[in-house]
């Protein structure tokens, strides 16, 4: 297992769309889960900020 799994295998989603190496050279992107939860924290953040 790989860090990167960990999260995915906690919250047992799917955090990373994996593209295998190609012509392209592959490459990874979060999924709208991952997405969400970033937005998320991002909102979090702020707010916390703010109340200080």
């Amino acid at each position: 297992m790989f860090c990167r799994d960990y999260p995915e295998e906690r919250i047992g989603k799917q955090m990373l769309i994996r593209n295998v190496g190609g012509a392209s050279g592959g490459g990874s992107s979060l999924t709208p889960f991952a997405k969400s939860l970033v937005e998320q924290f991002h909102r979090l953040h702020k707010n916390i900020l703010t109340q200080r």
